[in-house]
């Protein structure tokens, strides 16, 4: 088994939890109850509220951040909203574990998801790389997601820092899941526009920092992102901050 795949979405998998919710409809007035299940994508609330598909959901769960979506189906027992990034605190809040992180797990078909092939990445181990795309359906924006796997002894509970590289420039990676298991550990980050850009004309490289200041780094090569940036075309272009800098100095 691979951590790399294309799981089918109708197999995704739910965690079913009753967590105290309050939401409101359309900017109505604040309703109590709970949730009946949820994915990484989606959470299902019972309900009897009358609400219909492509309302407007803002929810709180506990003490968590605000959850804003919309309805994308609605049952007897009430109705699923699709999930901002606040889902996967809501996720860690149930202590649920998901391997479909850093793809779509929504039960909902209407949601576009993208993969590129698997490519090797250069590392102290054997490494390979993978790039998931999501676009959701009523909206002009996509959201990216880094997988790497290797089969080097990297120690995923020791991991004290993430960063992500481009040519002299280094953020720290936000990380939705590290795990090992199967000898291969497998760690999923997210990449923003700029950084899918930027990555698509130079490289990437992630380096795990352990507590112990110890350094692992897989470089991934600008080829096979660049055919990914191309096969989720068309985007929306976004300005490089000192593109045209550079070509001036360079020519």
């Amino acid at each position: 088994m691979t951590f790399i795949q294309h799981p089918d979405r109708r197999l995704a998998t739910r965690f079913e939890k009753a967590l105290k919710v309050r939401f409101s409809v359309n900017g109505g007035p604040e309703q109590s109850s709970d949730t009946i299940n949820f994915t990484a994508r989606s959470v299902a609330i019972r309900s009897d509220w009358p609400v219909k598909k492509n309302d407007r959901i803002i929810a709180f769960v506990d003490d968590l951040p605000e959850i804003r979506g919309s309805v994308i189906r609605v049952f007897d027992e009430g109705f699923a909203m699709c999930l901002n990034d606040s889902s996967l605190a809501l996720i860690a809040h149930a202590g649920a574990e998901f391997p479909e992180l850093h793809g779509d797990a929504s039960a909902d078909d209407n949601d576009a998801r993208i993969l590129s092939p698997v490519f090797r990445a250069d590392a102290p181990a054997p490494a390979w790389g993978q790039i998931t795309t999501v676009r959701n359906e009523g909206s002009d924006t996509a959201k990216h997601f880094l997988s790497v796997v290797t089969t080097g002894a990297v120690d995923v509970n020791d991991i004290h820092n993430v960063w992500i590289s481009i040519e002299n420039s280094r953020w720290t990676a936000r990380v939705i899941q590290a795990r090992r298991e199967n000898n291969q550990a497998m760690i999923v980050v997210i990449l923003n526009e700029w950084q899918l850009r930027m990555a698509a004309k130079h490289g990437l490289t992630v380096t795990l920092l352990s507590s112990r200041l110890r350094e692992w780094r897989a470089h991934l090569h600008q080829e096979p992102i660049s055919e990914h940036l191309a096969a989720i075309a068309p985007l929306p272009p976004t300005p490089v901050a000192g593109d045209s800098l550079a070509r001036a100095l360079s020519a």
